[in-house]
């Protein structure tokens, strides 16, 4: 018997495991940040009276803007998390539209945040609104969409197991 009798099948990679383990466990865990977000740094501002303070055009602390971008944080979590929520079914079924939505969330997360940025700034002109926290934030949304969005687009792994 030759080696030319032999057929070579390189087996077929498939199903939950690998690197979509890493992307599962980034799902599991994303409504818990966001909700947590929520609750910690949003909330507080309204339920503590800062809302009401810096909205109030009265108030000697008013700033113009302040009511928009609080309302575009809080609804850009808001959906946020709701897709993160819808990402976590179409990953669970195995839908062939996951690798799709998920590289719409690395996207439409980095915007987000970079909009966020921008409109905080432009709220508060003389405030450093770059810290260590939000280099951070952006840091990790730049290396999250450069690392997933290509395995979403080249894995074997990921071809195989979002067909249905």
């Amino acid at each position: 018997m030759s080696d030319a009798d032999f057929e070579f099948k390189e087996p077929k990679i498939t199903g939950l495991g690998g690197w979509l383990i890493v992307v599962a466990i980034g799902l599991i865990l994303s409504p818990f940040w966001i909700a947590f977000a929520l609750l910690t740094l949003h909330l507080p501002i309204f339920t503590d009276g800062t809302f009401a303070l810096l909205t109030s055009t009265s108030s000697e602390y008013f700033t113009p803007g302040f009511s928009l971008l609080m309302s575009y944080e809080v609804l850009g979590n808001l959906i946020l998390f709701f897709f993160v929520v819808y990402l976590l079914y179409l990953f669970f079924s195995k839908s062939k539209s996951f690798p799709l939505f998920f590289i719409y969330s690395r996207v439409g997360y980095l915007v987000f945040i970079l909009l966020d940025i921008i409109f905080a700034k432009v709220v508060f002109p003389s405030e450093t609104v770059f810290d260590p926290v939000i280099a951070r934030e952006v840091f990790q949304a730049i290396f999250g969409a450069a690392i997933w969005i290509p395995y979403m687009l080249r894995s074997k792994r990921v071809k195989n197991t979002f067909i249905s």
